[in-house]
């Protein structure tokens, strides 16, 4: 019986954790993206709601963030701040409706991303860096890995 208990207890541990994780606007797969490919983020599971893609570029992690904004334009930024990115900690989380940079706690809203390419923001990824087909958002293997750079430091 108590082994029973102890299993139980394991299980209900790890699916709390699998469900808090689902919460917090990541996906858990990691994209592979190899020379030729691109990564691909569905459009339709997109919202005001930042959503967090990790992506793996010939051995480097990176992650990119995507949500719609109040118009339905869906938005795209690298998750590293453009400042703070070689600080390690120059990464983004979501809190409300805000995008809170984690080294330097200047915030952004959803509708702020792809707007300016200088200062303390994320890291765009302007229309000319993706392309929207068949519902999918596509970002090259080229333009992913002319900007691993920017996570060289990420300590997340």
């Amino acid at each position: 019986m108590k082994k029973f208990v102890s299993l139980t207890s394991v299980l209900l541990i790890v699916l709390m954790s699998l469900a808090l994780g689902a919460c917090d606007g990541s996906t858990s797969k990691v994209q592979n993206v190899s020379s030729g490919g691109y990564m691909v983020i569905p459009v339709s599971e997109l919202s005001s709601s930042v959503r967090f893609y990790p992506v793996n570029v010939d051995g480097k992690r990176m992650e990119v963030m995507a949500a719609k904004d109040s118009s339905g334009r869906v938005r795209t930024a690298f998750n590293t701040c453009k400042v703070c990115y070689d600080s390690g900690k120059g990464y983004y989380k979501q809190s409300g409706n805000k995008i809170v940079c984690q080294n330097c706690k200047n915030a952004f809203t959803v509708s702020d991303l792809e707007t300016s390419s200088d200062g303390c923001i994320p890291w765009p990824i302007y229309s000319s860096d993706k392309t929207i087909v068949n519902g999918e958002v596509r970002i090259s293997y080229d333009f992913l890995k002319r900007s691993a750079s920017i996570f060289a430091n990420r300590k997340k």
